[in-house]
C-alpha cells in the first residue's frame, strides 16, 4: 500500500466517529437495494425450476388452436394463419411415448369458485409440477384432491366432503358429492390458488382435445423424447402452441425463421428499469450529502495535508489521500449494507416459504442471491463514495502550507480569491438560469411534440419526445441545484430584519454554503422525485376512476344473478322474489342495508353454464339498445388532423362522448321499478326523468343515446343474433321511445332505465339480473368471503355478491412516498446540522460567552432545519410540478396533484425535521470543560 493509502486509512480510522453518518447514508440504500435484489431474484424461477414446475418430467405441453401457428419460445406471442384439421401430437412428431391430457373446468366448489383439473396429475411424469402435501392420490371417481388455499377457505381436510356444482356429463350438468382424500399444491401456483384435482372419470361430458369451442381449458403433455425447435415448428403448422423443455432451456437465436419475438413480456425489464432509476437518484442523494461531509472532513485535516505537502507531496498525492478516504468509507458502507440487506432478504424469503405466504407481489421459488447484481450494488456504492470525495479532495489539495502549519483558520485554498469567486458565482448563476428556463420550455415542447402533433402514438418519434421530456426535467433539476448556493447566500444577506435565531441560522447557512448547499440540493432532488411520482400516480388514478366501467353504482353491494341460459331466474317471478329475500337477508346480517333496487334485463344469454352456445330460436325479440352513429370520428373527417385537434372536434359533438365507448350495449337496458331509480342513478330522478319513466319512456344516461327526444331499441331476429347483432348493427325492426337524459353519479353497467310495465308492453321476456343495495360501507375481505358463502347457499349458486369500488382512502403509495421523502430530508438535515455544529463550535462558545441560553441555541437549531429542509422542499415541489404538467398535458390526463401531500411536504415536513433538530441539540462538552475567557 502506498504512503497516500496508509495516510487515508489512518485518517478514516482516526475519524471513524465523524464518518459514521456517511457510512449510514451509503449503507442504508445499499441494504435496501441488495435486499430488494434478493426478493426479486427469489421471486423468479431459474430455468430448471420453470421447466420442472411447468412440465414436470414431460417433454412438452401443447395446446390445440385450430389454426396454423407461429410462436415465441414460450408461446407468449403468437401468429395465426389458415385453419387446419386436428391431428394427434404423436402423429405430427416422432418420439412421443404417451400423451397425458389435463382439462380445467371452472365451476363452484362448495361455496367458492375454483378450477377443477381433470386428469392424471399424480402420474410420475408430473413429479415436480404437483406436490402431494398430505393424504393420498384419488383412486375412485368420487375422490378428489384440493389445494391448500381451497382447503383453508372452505374448511376442508382429508376425509371431508364437498360438492362440485354443475359438472358436465353425458346426460347434462349435475352436482357431484366428492370426498377429499389429499391436499396437493401446484408448484408456482401461488398461495391463493384454488383448485380441485379429479380423475379422468369426470371428463365424460367435456369436449375432447380436438374441440376449440369449449369453456374448459385442455392441455396435452408429451412424454418421450425432447421436442426441438424444428418439431415445435411442425406442431405449429399442425395448429398447436408448444411449451418445450428443450427449447426453453436452449432457445433459438433471434431472427430464427418462424420465431416470434417475446419482447415486452415478463417483468425483468421493468425491475431493471426501476433499479436503474433507483440507482441514479439514490447515488445522487448520497453523493450530495457525503460530499458535504467529506468537504468538512478535508478542511479539518488541513494541518495533516499541509505536513504532507511540506515534506514533498504534490497535489496529486494530496488528492489521493482524500479520495481514498472516500474509497475506504465506501468499502465499509458497502460491506455493512450488503451484509444487512442480503441477510434480511434471505430471512424474509425463508420465513415466507416456511409460513407458506406471499410477500406483497412476490411468490418465492427459493432463496436466490444474484451474486453479480449484489456485487454491482457494492461496487456502485464504493464508486459513489469515491465520486463524493473527488471535489473536496481537489479543493483540499490546494492547501496553503504555511498558513495551515501556523494554525490559521482560513480555508487555505490558494485560488479562493474573492474576485475570482464572485466571477465564478455569477457565471454559475447565469448557466443555472439558462438550464432551468431551457429545461422547463423543453419539457412542454416535448409534450407538445408527443401529443399535440400528428406523430403516431407509440412511434419512434413519439417515444423520442417522451424521453426528451424526461431529460428536460432532469436538466431543469440540475439548473435548480446549481442555483442553490446563490440562493443560500442571498438569503443570508437578506436576513437583517429576521428574528435573531432565524438570522443566525441563515447566516450560518450562507457562511457554510459548502455543507448547506448539498443538503438543500439533496432535499430538492428527493422532493422533486416524490412530487412528480405522486402527482403522476394520482393523475393516472383519477383518469382510471373517471373511466372505470363499474358493474354496479359505486358504494353499493349487489347480488348478481348468473345469466347462463340454464340458470336464468325469470324476472318478477315468485322464485325471483324468494331468492331475493333470502339473499338480502344474508347480506343484512353483516351490513347495514338501506334502499335497494331490483334490476332485470330483457337480454337473455346465448350460452349455458358450461359455456356451450344455445339455440336462439325461442329468443324473440332480442332487445338491443341502438347507439346513433353520429360521431365525426366514424366518418373519416378527422384523417390528417393531430390528436389534439381531433379531440377538440369530438369533444364538441355529444355523440362522441358516449360513456360506454367500444363496449357492446346488448346488456345495457336496465328494467327496474320506480323505487329503484334513486339507487341506480345515485340521486333522486328529475321531474322530467320521472315523468318519462312513468309514461312508458326511458331515462338515458347520456345525450349520445337520444335523437330528437327519443332512444331507439332494436328488435333482432334469431338470424341476426346468430350473425352477431350488437349496438353497431342495423336491426330489421326497432322501436323508439321517449327519452330524457339524466347522468348517474357514477358510471356503471347500463345505458337506459325502463319500467317493467314498458318492457311488458314491448313483449320483452325479462330475466332477474341483480338486487342492488345501498350500504353505509363496503364489506371487509373477511366479510365479503362470508357474504359470498351465505348468498351462494341462499340462492343455490344462482347468485353471487359483488362489491363496487368506492372513493379511495389513504393511498399506501402516497404514504410510502412521504415516508421515503421524510427519511431523505431527515438525513440531509442531520448531515448539514451535524457539520454545522462541528464547524460552528467557536460560534457556540461566543454565544454562551455573551449570555446565550439553551433555548436560543435550540431555536437556532430549529431554524437551521427549517432553512435546509424548507428551501429544498419549496424548490423540489415547484420543480416537480413542471414535468407533471407537461406529462399530463402530453398524455391528456387530469392535472390533479395531491394538494394535501404537497402541503405536508412544504409545511409539515420542514417543521417536523426542524423540531427533531431542536430536540436533539445538546450543549457540547467542550463548552462545559473549557473556560470561555482567560
Amino acid at each position: 500500500m502506498t504512503a497516500g493509502g496508509l495516510v487515508a486509512r489512518r485518517q478514516v480510522l482516526k475519524r471513524l466517529r465523524e464518518y459514521v453518518m456517511v457510512v449510514l447514508l451509503i449503507a442504508l440504500p445499499v441494504a435496501g437495494a441488495s435486499g430488494a435484489a434478493v426478493l426479486v431474484a427469489s421471486a423468479m424461477p431459474t430455468t430448471r425450476q420453470e421447466i420442472t414446475s411447468t412440465l414436470g418430467h414431460t417433454a412438452a405441453r401443447v395446446h390445440w388452436t385450430g389454426y396454423e401457428t407461429r410462436q415465441s419460445v414460450r408461446g407468449l406471442n403468437q401468429w395465426s394463419g389458415d385453419e387446419v384439421t386436428y391431428r394427434a401430437p404423436a402423429d405430427v412428431v416422432p418420439g412421443v411415448d404417451r400423451t397425458l391430457t389435463l382439462r380445467t373446468l371452472w365451476t363452484r366448489v362448495g361455496t367458492s369458485p375454483a378450477g377443477v383439473v381433470i386428469g392424471p396429475v399424480t402420474d410420475p411424469a408430473f413429479e415436480g409440477r404437483y406436490v402431494l402435501e398430505r393424504g393420498r392420490a384419488a383412486e375412485q371417481g368420487d375422490e378428489v384432491l384440493v389445494t391448500p388455499a381451497l382447503a383453508r377457505d372452505d374448511g376442508l381436510e382429508t376425509g371431508s366432503t364437498t360438492t362440485l356444482h354443475r359438472v358436465p356429463g353425458a346426460d347434462g350438468a349435475r352436482d357431484l358429492e366428492v370426498t377429499v382424500v389429499g391436499i396437493m399444491s401446484e408448484v408456482g401456483g401461488g398461495t391463493d390458488d384454488r383448485q380441485v384435482f379429479a380423475r379422468d372419470d369426470l371428463a365424460a361430458g367435456l369436449p375432447d382435445p380436438s374441440s376449440t369451442a369449449s369453456s374448459s381449458s385442455t392441455e396435452q403433455y408429451l412424454v418421450g423424447d425432447a421436442v426441438d425447435w424444428a418439431e415445435v415448428r411442425e406442431l405449429g403448422r399442425a395448429g398447436f402452441v408448444v411449451w418445450s423443455a428443450a427449447v426453453v432451456a436452449d432457445p433459438p437465436p433471434d431472427g430464427t425463421p418462424g420465431l416470434e419475438s417475446e419482447a415486452g413480456y415478463g417483468s425483468t425489464g421493468t425491475y431493471a428499469a426501476l433499479g436503474v432509476v433507483f440507482a441514479v437518484f439514490a447515488g445522487a442523494e448520497v453523493a450530495l450529502l457525503a460530499g458535504a461531509a467529506f468537504g468538512v472532513g478535508a478542511r479539518r485535516q488541513r494541518r495533516t495535508l499541509a505536513v504532507l505537502a511540506a515534506v514533498g507531496a504534490d497535489q496529486r498525492t494530496l488528492t489521493r489521500v482524500v479520495t481514498r478516504q472516500g474509497v475506504w468509507v465506501g468499502v465499509v458502507a458497502a460491506v455493512t449494507g450488503l451484509a444487512v440487506g442480503v441477510d434480511l432478504g434471505i430471512g424474509v424469503v425463508a420465513l415466507a416459504r416456511r409460513a407458506g405466504v406471499d410477500v406483497g407481489p412476490f411468490a418465492f421459488w427459493g432463496v436466490h442471491v444474484p451474486g453479480v447484481v449484489v456485487a454491482g450494488i457494492g461496487l456502485f456504492a464504493v464508486a459513489v463514495s469515491w465520486i463524493a470525495a473527488v471535489v473536496p479532495a481537489r479543493r483540499a489539495a490546494r492547501v496553503d502550507v504555511m498558513d495551515s502549519l501556523r494554525g490559521g483558520t482560513a480555508s487555505g485554498a490558494v485560488d479562493a480569491a474573492s474576485d475570482r469567486g464572485r466571477g465564478r458565482g455569477r457565471r454559475s448563476a447565469v448557466l443555472a438560469g439558462v438550464l432551468v428556463v431551457g429545461g422547463v420550455l423543453a419539457c412542454f415542447g416535448a409534450g407538445w411534440t408527443s401529443y399535440a402533433t400528428s406523430v403516431p402514438v407509440g412511434s419512434r418519434w413519439w417515444w423520442a419526445a417522451f424521453v426528451g421530456l424526461a431529460v428536460s426535467a432532469v436538466v431543469a433539476l440540475v439548473g435548480v441545484l446549481l442555483l442553490v448556493p446563490t440562493l443560500v447566500r442571498r438569503l443570508g444577506r437578506a436576513s437583517t430584519l429576521a428574528p435573531v435565531p432565524l438570522r443566525l441560522a441563515l447566516r450560518d447557512a450562507s457562511h457554510g454554503v459548502a455543507r448547506t448547499a448539498p443538503a438543500v440540493a439533496a432535499v430538492t432532488t428527493a422532493v422533486f422525485v416524490a412530487v412528480f411520482g405522486v402527482s403522476m400516480s394520482t393523475a393516472a388514478a383519477r383518469q382510471s376512476e373517471d373511466s372505470f366501467y363499474r358493474p354496479y353504482p359505486a358504494g353499493t353491494v349487489a347480488i348478481s344473478y348468473d345469466q347462463a341460459s340454464d340458470l336464468r331466474v325469470p324476472g318478477g317471478s315468485p322464485e325471483a322474489a324468494s331468492l331475493d329475500s333470502a339473499a338480502v337477508a344474508a347480506v343484512a346480517r353483516d351490513l347495514p342495508v338501506g334502499d335497494r333496487a331490483v334490476w332485470q334485463t330483457p337480454v337473455p344469454s346465448g350460452y349455458d353454464s358450461n359455456g356451450a352456445p344455445v339455440a336462439v330460436d325461442a329468443v324473440t325479440p332480442w332487445a338491443v339498445l341502438t347507439v346513433p352513429d353520429r360521431c365525426d370520428s366514424s366518418t373519416g373527417r378527422l384523417e390528417g388532423l393531430s390528436s389534439r385537434e381531433a379531440q377538440r372536434i369530438t369533444d364538441a359533438d355529444p355523440a362522441c362522448d358516449y360513456p360506454l365507448g367500444s363496449f357492446t350495449s346488448q346488456d345495457n337496458i336496465i328494467v327496474t321499478d320506480e323505487d329503484g331509480l334513486a339507487v341506480t342513478l345515485g340521486a333522486a330522478p328529475s321531474t322530467a326523468a320521472r315523468a318519462a319513466f312513468e309514461s312508458g319512456g326511458v331515462i338515458a344516461f347520456d345525450p349520445s343515446l337520444v335523437v330528437d327526444g327519443e332512444a331507439t331499441i332494436g328488435l333482432a331476429t334469431p338470424a341476426e343474433v346468430e350473425d352477431g347483432f350488437d349496438a353497431s348493427a342495423t336491426p330489421s325492426t326497432s322501436v323508439s321511445l321517449p327519452a330524457v337524459v339524466q347522468r348517474p353519479t357514477t358510471l356503471s353497467t347500463g345505458a337506459v332505465l325502463m319500467s317493467p310495465g314498458t318492457a311488458e308492453r314491448l313483449g320483452f321476456e325479462l330475466t332477474q339480473r341483480a338486487v342492488v343495495m345501498a350500504t353505509d360501507r363496503q364489506p371487509t375481505e373477511d366479510e365479503a368471503a362470508g357474504l359470498r358463502a351465505a348468498v351462494t347457499a341462499a340462492t343455490d349458486g344462482r347468485a353471487t355478491v359483488e362489491t363496487s369500488p368506492v372513493d379511495r382512502g389513504l393511498d399506501l403509495a402516497l404514504v410510502l412516498a412521504l415516508v421515503a421523502t421524510t427519511l431523505v430530508c431527515a438525513a440531509a438535515a442531520a448531515v448539514a446540522l451535524g457539520l454545522a455544529r462541528a464547524e460552528g463550535l467557536s460560534d457556540q462558545v461566543t454565544m454562551q460567552a455573551v449570555g446565550g441560553t439553551d433555548a436560543q441555541r435550540r431555536a437556532m437549531s430549529f431554524w437551521q432545519g427549517v432553512v435546509v429542509v424548507g428551501t429544498g422542499a419549496v424548490l423540489g415541489t415547484i420543480l416537480g410540478l413542471v414535468p407533471t404538467g407537461a406529462m399530463v398535458w402530453a398524455s391528456d390526463l387530469p392535472f390533479t396533484p395531491p394538494w394535501w401531500v404537497l402541503v405536508v411536504v412544504v409545511v409539515g415536513l420542514p417543521l417536523v425535521v426542524a423540531a427533531g433538530s431542536a430536540l436533539t441539540s445538546r450543549r457540547p462538552r467542550s463548552l462545559v470543560r473549557r473556560p470561555v475567557l482567560d
